[in-house]
């Protein structure tokens, strides 16, 4: 299930990010305030908006389940894992 606000929100910040890259931490939170698109800061669009924030800045990690239901491209696999799941591998 995808969230409508997340949807909304998760573009923004990203563009945010990328313009703020190499400023001061002080310069990156006050662009983030000043983007922010959904009027009064409070209840639930502010806490999706405040939870985005943290997983594109690292500071939250989201689950694989969670990233497929909000539309997230899924990292890819570990490489390592062809070598032992690999089709081309004989079934013991």
């Amino acid at each position: 299930m995808n969230s409508s606000w997340r949807a909304c929100a998760a573009p923004i910040i990203a563009r945010v990010l990328a313009e703020t890259t190499g400023k001061p931490p002080e310069d990156v939170r006050a662009a983030l305030r000043a983007a922010y698109p959904f009027g009064v800061r409070r209840h639930h669009p502010y806490r999706i908006w405040c939870d985005e924030i943290r997983v594109q800045t690292g500071r939250r990690k989201i689950t694989l389940r969670a990233r497929r239901q909000q539309g997230r491209p899924v990292s890819p696999p570990d490489g390592r894992q062809q070598e032992l799941f690999g089709e081309d591998q004989p079934c013991i």
